[in-house]
């Protein structure tokens, strides 16, 4: 019986692995305005995005990202902020502290770090 109850415990605390966690799992990649470098940061679009409550034929935004990131080279702080529709289509992205890079220039830029 407490085998049972603490494997219910272990299940309903457990993260999701594999697919399930990257179904909800967007990437923003950045480049930093102070020293170049190319990162790229991880968005939980489950927890991370608050909703606005909006109405479905408001102007306003569905939902809204507001996320604070660090490059580890010259730890420039760098805030995101993204707002969605109600389909979690992205109606426009703004950053401070650097600019947004593609996964290509992230990519090429791992790749001549090795």
């Amino acid at each position: 019986m407490v085998k049972r109850f603490l494997k219910a415990l272990q299940r309903a605390f457990a993260r999701p692995s594999g697919e399930a966690a990257s179904a909800h799992l967007a990437w923003f990649y950045i480049r930093c305005a102070k020293c170049g470098t190319i990162f790229r940061v991880g968005v939980n679009m489950r927890t991370d995005v608050m909703n606005n409550y909006a109405d479905p034929g408001s102007n306003m935004p569905a939902y809204s990202l507001k996320k604070d990131a660090m490059d580890s080279r010259c730890f420039n702080p760098i805030r995101i902020a993204v707002d969605y529709d109600h389909q979690m289509c992205e109606l426009n992205r703004e950053i401070q502290g650097g600019e947004f890079a593609t996964q290509e220039q992230y990519e090429a830029a791992q790749a001549a770090q090795k």
